[in-house]
């Protein structure tokens, strides 16, 4: 049995402060500096250049109910 995730970023973007999920849809957003990596360990990646930087999901990442 295969478990499928909800939610899955790939940074396919390559630019801007903007990320899609490639199941939902769902947007994330970056805060501060990133730079658009184009490799990471599997795909695409983003690097933080600040210590202020942050990816901020949509509420409805957050939204786990009674139990996780």
């Amino acid at each position: 049995m295969t478990i499928q995730p909800k939610y899955h970023w790939q940074f396919n973007e390559r630019k801007g402060r903007v990320a899609h999920d490639a199941i939902a849809g769902v947007e994330a957003r970056f805060h501060e500096s990133v730079v658009w990596q184009a490799h990471g360990r599997i795909g695409p990646a983003v690097r933080s250049t600040s210590r202020k930087s942050r990816l901020v999901f949509a509420p409805e990442i957050g939204q786990f109910g009674t139990r996780d």
